[in-house]
């Protein structure tokens, strides 16, 4: 009772009180307050949904144009801890936001490299999943690795020969 119907319900009861206070947040070390009560929270149940949701807002306010850069990285920095490493959605939100952060910020071969990490670790546990390869196959166009890109290319085609790039 307590691990699967108190704990949980305490966390999802953290989770929209934060979310109702980010209005009134002044401050990335208020967010991290309001937050922290919800990830370290130590629910065996939530855990995962709470990340997921948490860094999809995250991707949001990151793409937002009138964001700055030091920000955005903070907001990356925090939730990338908590992203789990053997869950594919975790992985690919994690190269997005590297992505975003590459884009908005003067393209720094770091943030590149970050969401290659992503991906990879992503298609170690789906390597058929069409939503691993063709962000894969995207990153190395843009950093021109084109050797890399063809092999995922090939991989793309074997899979689904009828696919078009």
């Amino acid at each position: 009772l307590i691990y699967g119907a108190y704990l949980p319900l305490v966390k999802a009861r953290r989770y929209i009180t934060a979310l109702n206070t980010i209005a009134s947040v002044k401050s990335l070390d208020e967010l991290y307050v309001h937050f922290d009560r919800v990830l370290l929270h130590p629910s065996p149940i939530g855990q995962e949904e709470a990340v997921k949701f948490l860094g999809s807002d995250i991707v949001n306010v990151i793409s937002a144009p009138d964001q700055p850069e030091p920000i955005a990285r903070a907001l990356v920095s925090y939730i990338e801890p908590h992203l789990f490493k053997n869950n594919v959605r975790h992985l690919l939100m994690g190269g997005q936001m590297q992505i975003i952060l590459w884009e908005r910020f003067g393209k720094q071969e770091n943030d590149l490299k970050n969401a290659e990490n992503y991906y990879l670790a992503a298609r170690m546990i789906g390597p058929k999943l069409p939503p691993v390869l063709y962000p894969l196959y995207d990153l190395y166009g843009r950093s021109d690795e084109l050797e890399k890109r063809a092999e995922v290319r090939d991989a793309i085609i074997r899979y689904w020969p009828d696919a078009q790039l």
